[in-house]
Protein backbone atom coordinates (compact mmCIF):
# COMPACT_ATOMS: atom_id res chain seq x y z
CA UNK A 1 0.00 0.00 0.00
CA UNK A 2 1.60 3.37 -0.98
CA UNK A 3 2.48 5.94 2.01
CA UNK A 4 -0.31 8.77 2.38
CA UNK A 5 0.51 12.47 2.49
CA UNK A 6 0.83 13.32 6.13
CA UNK A 7 -1.29 16.33 4.93
CA UNK A 8 -4.60 14.20 4.13
CA UNK A 9 -6.93 14.28 6.88
CA UNK A 10 -8.95 11.76 5.30
CA UNK A 11 -7.11 8.63 3.59
CA UNK A 12 -7.11 7.72 0.31
CA UNK A 13 -8.95 4.68 0.23
CA UNK A 14 -11.69 6.23 2.00
CA UNK A 15 -11.77 9.39 -0.21
CA UNK A 16 -12.42 7.08 -3.09
CA UNK A 17 -14.75 4.81 -1.58
CA UNK A 18 -16.91 8.12 -0.52
CA UNK A 19 -16.22 9.69 -4.38
CA UNK A 20 -17.40 6.26 -6.26
CA UNK A 21 -20.38 6.15 -3.89
CA UNK A 22 -21.09 9.61 -4.81
CA UNK A 23 -20.43 9.29 -8.45
CA UNK A 24 -22.32 5.45 -9.07
CA UNK A 25 -25.23 7.27 -7.16
CA UNK A 26 -25.17 10.37 -9.79
CA UNK A 27 -24.28 8.69 -12.85
CA UNK A 28 -25.09 5.09 -12.42
CA UNK A 29 -22.40 2.24 -11.58
CA UNK A 30 -22.36 1.30 -15.50
CA UNK A 31 -22.15 4.68 -17.04
CA UNK A 32 -19.36 6.09 -13.88
CA UNK A 33 -16.07 6.12 -14.89
CA UNK A 34 -12.73 5.70 -12.72
CA UNK A 35 -11.68 8.97 -14.18
CA UNK A 36 -14.86 10.58 -12.73
CA UNK A 37 -14.04 8.74 -9.68
CA UNK A 38 -10.39 9.68 -9.40
CA UNK A 39 -11.58 13.33 -9.97
CA UNK A 40 -14.21 13.38 -7.33
CA UNK A 41 -11.93 11.71 -4.61
CA UNK A 42 -9.07 14.66 -6.29
CA UNK A 43 -6.35 11.92 -7.06
CA UNK A 44 -4.74 10.95 -10.33
CA UNK A 45 -6.10 8.00 -12.13
CA UNK A 46 -2.73 6.42 -11.64
CA UNK A 47 -2.90 6.57 -7.46
CA UNK A 48 -6.48 5.23 -7.47
CA UNK A 49 -5.68 2.12 -9.31
CA UNK A 50 -2.81 1.59 -6.35
CA UNK A 51 -5.33 1.66 -3.96
CA UNK A 52 -7.83 -0.97 -6.08
CA UNK A 53 -7.51 -3.56 -8.80
CA UNK A 54 -9.23 -1.65 -11.43
CA UNK A 55 -12.90 -1.11 -11.55
CA UNK A 56 -14.05 -4.60 -10.50
CA UNK A 57 -11.91 -4.32 -7.51
CA UNK A 58 -13.34 -0.73 -6.39
CA UNK A 59 -17.16 -2.26 -7.32
CA UNK A 60 -15.95 -4.68 -4.96
CA UNK A 61 -14.47 -2.92 -2.35
CA UNK A 62 -17.42 -0.23 -2.38
CA UNK A 63 -20.03 -3.17 -1.71
CA UNK A 64 -18.48 -4.96 1.03
CA UNK A 65 -18.14 -1.08 2.41
CA UNK A 66 -22.00 -0.74 1.92
CA UNK A 67 -22.65 -3.69 3.21
CA UNK A 68 -20.85 -2.73 6.05
CA UNK A 69 -22.93 0.83 6.51
CA UNK A 70 -26.22 -0.71 6.15
CA UNK A 71 -25.26 -3.19 9.08
CA UNK A 72 -24.22 -0.88 11.39
CA UNK A 73 -27.52 1.21 10.64
CA UNK A 74 -29.15 -2.38 11.45
CA UNK A 75 -26.85 -2.16 15.08
CA UNK A 76 -28.43 1.25 15.86
CA UNK A 77 -31.86 -0.04 15.14
CA UNK A 78 -31.88 -2.80 17.98
CA UNK A 79 -33.66 -2.14 21.04
CA UNK A 80 -31.76 -1.72 24.32
CA UNK A 81 -32.72 -3.72 26.84
CA UNK A 82 -34.88 -5.83 25.46
CA UNK A 83 -35.22 -9.56 25.44
CA UNK A 84 -33.44 -11.94 23.04
CA UNK A 85 -36.54 -12.96 21.38
CA UNK A 86 -37.58 -8.77 21.35
CA UNK A 87 -33.89 -8.20 19.76
CA UNK A 88 -34.22 -10.74 17.01
CA UNK A 89 -37.58 -9.55 16.27
CA UNK A 90 -36.70 -6.16 15.81
CA UNK A 91 -33.28 -6.70 14.40
CA UNK A 92 -34.61 -8.51 11.80
CA UNK A 93 -37.39 -6.48 10.48
CA UNK A 94 -35.02 -3.37 10.79
CA UNK A 95 -32.45 -5.22 8.81
CA UNK A 96 -35.01 -5.76 6.03
CA UNK A 97 -36.12 -2.43 6.14
CA UNK A 98 -33.12 -0.94 5.53
CA UNK A 99 -32.21 -3.57 3.42
CA UNK A 100 -35.18 -2.64 0.96
CA UNK A 101 -34.43 0.83 1.12
CA UNK A 102 -30.66 0.56 -0.25
CA UNK A 103 -30.80 1.03 -4.00
CA UNK A 104 -27.14 1.29 -4.44
CA UNK A 105 -26.28 -2.27 -3.36
CA UNK A 106 -28.29 -4.33 -5.62
CA UNK A 107 -26.73 -2.09 -8.93
CA UNK A 108 -22.93 -3.09 -7.43
CA UNK A 109 -24.07 -6.70 -7.52
CA UNK A 110 -25.32 -6.31 -10.83
CA UNK A 111 -22.42 -4.66 -12.90
CA UNK A 112 -19.79 -6.89 -10.45
CA UNK A 113 -18.58 -10.70 -10.63
CA UNK A 114 -19.46 -10.49 -6.48
CA UNK A 115 -21.88 -13.70 -5.58
CA UNK A 116 -24.76 -12.97 -3.95
CA UNK A 117 -25.31 -11.15 -1.29
CA UNK A 118 -25.63 -14.28 1.41
CA UNK A 119 -22.29 -15.59 -0.20
CA UNK A 120 -20.87 -12.36 0.72
CA UNK A 121 -21.93 -12.00 4.30
CA UNK A 122 -21.02 -15.44 5.43
CA UNK A 123 -17.68 -15.71 3.99
CA UNK A 124 -15.49 -15.96 6.92
CA UNK A 125 -11.98 -14.10 5.03
CA UNK A 126 -14.41 -10.72 4.13
CA UNK A 127 -14.69 -8.30 5.82
CA UNK A 128 -18.97 -8.05 5.64
CA UNK A 129 -18.74 -11.54 8.10
CA UNK A 130 -17.02 -9.86 10.68
CA UNK A 131 -19.31 -6.83 10.86
CA UNK A 132 -22.58 -9.07 10.37
CA UNK A 133 -20.93 -10.94 13.50
CA UNK A 134 -20.34 -8.47 15.67
CA UNK A 135 -23.45 -7.45 15.26
CA UNK A 136 -25.24 -10.73 16.62
CA UNK A 137 -22.46 -12.05 18.76
CA UNK A 138 -23.03 -10.04 21.80
CA UNK A 139 -26.77 -10.48 21.22
CA UNK A 140 -26.09 -14.58 21.10
CA UNK A 141 -23.88 -14.02 24.26
CA UNK A 142 -26.27 -12.54 26.57
CA UNK A 143 -28.99 -14.73 25.70
CA UNK A 144 -26.69 -17.52 26.25
CA UNK A 145 -25.93 -15.86 29.88
CA UNK A 146 -29.96 -15.46 30.62
CA UNK A 147 -30.72 -18.77 29.39
CA UNK A 148 -32.91 -17.71 26.58
CA UNK A 149 -30.94 -19.05 23.83
CA UNK A 150 -31.12 -22.95 22.76
CA UNK A 151 -28.12 -24.21 24.34
CA UNK A 152 -27.22 -26.38 20.62
CA UNK A 153 -27.00 -23.33 18.71
CA UNK A 154 -23.62 -22.23 17.38
CA UNK A 155 -22.78 -18.63 16.07
CA UNK A 156 -22.54 -19.56 12.82
CA UNK A 157 -25.30 -21.44 12.64
CA UNK A 158 -27.33 -18.66 13.76
CA UNK A 159 -25.64 -15.66 11.44
CA UNK A 160 -26.40 -18.02 8.38
CA UNK A 161 -29.68 -18.74 9.69
CA UNK A 162 -30.82 -14.84 10.50
CA UNK A 163 -29.36 -13.90 7.02
CA UNK A 164 -30.76 -16.52 4.73
CA UNK A 165 -33.87 -15.28 6.19
CA UNK A 166 -33.37 -11.57 6.08
CA UNK A 167 -32.03 -12.49 2.22
CA UNK A 168 -35.45 -14.47 1.42
CA UNK A 169 -38.03 -11.79 2.79
CA UNK A 170 -35.62 -9.13 1.09
CA UNK A 171 -36.77 -10.92 -2.37
CA UNK A 172 -40.22 -10.98 -0.98
CA UNK A 173 -41.15 -7.19 -1.64
CA UNK A 174 -44.83 -8.14 -1.66
CA UNK A 175 -44.73 -9.71 1.96
CA UNK A 176 -45.43 -6.23 4.00
CA UNK A 177 -43.34 -5.30 7.71
CA UNK A 178 -47.14 -6.62 9.75
CA UNK A 179 -46.61 -10.06 7.60
CA UNK A 180 -43.26 -10.24 8.36
CA UNK A 181 -43.55 -9.73 11.91
CA UNK A 182 -46.42 -12.58 12.32
CA UNK A 183 -44.10 -14.81 10.17
CA UNK A 184 -41.08 -13.85 12.94
CA UNK A 185 -43.18 -14.59 15.70
CA UNK A 186 -44.80 -17.95 14.46
CA UNK A 187 -41.52 -19.62 13.09
CA UNK A 188 -38.34 -18.00 13.48
CA UNK A 189 -38.52 -16.82 17.19
CA UNK A 190 -40.05 -19.83 19.04
CA UNK A 191 -36.94 -22.19 17.19
CA UNK A 192 -34.08 -20.04 18.43
CA UNK A 193 -35.70 -19.98 22.41
CA UNK A 194 -34.43 -22.36 25.34
CA UNK A 195 -37.12 -24.95 25.71
CA UNK A 196 -37.93 -25.41 22.06
CA UNK A 197 -37.09 -28.81 21.33
CA UNK A 198 -34.11 -29.83 18.61
CA UNK A 199 -35.24 -31.06 15.68
CA UNK A 200 -35.47 -34.64 15.18
CA UNK A 201 -33.56 -35.86 11.93
CA UNK A 202 -34.95 -38.98 10.20
CA UNK A 203 -32.78 -41.79 9.84
CA UNK A 204 -32.51 -42.89 6.36
CA UNK A 205 -33.87 -46.63 6.05
CA UNK A 206 -30.99 -49.30 4.64
CA UNK A 207 -31.79 -50.59 1.72
CA UNK A 208 -32.96 -54.48 1.52
CA UNK A 209 -30.52 -56.63 -0.38
CA UNK A 210 -32.15 -57.98 -3.49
Amino acid sequence: MPAEPASETVPVRRRVLDAARDCFKRYGVVRTRIEDVAQTAGISRPLLYQYFDGRQGLIAALAEDEIERIIEENRKRLPVGASFAETVLEGSLAAIDIGRSENLLPELFEASTLDDLPSLLLDPTRAPYAAVSGLWKPVFDRARETGELRSDLDDADLIEWLASVHYAFLLRPDVDPKRQRQLFELFLIPALLSGAPAPAIPKRSKRKSS
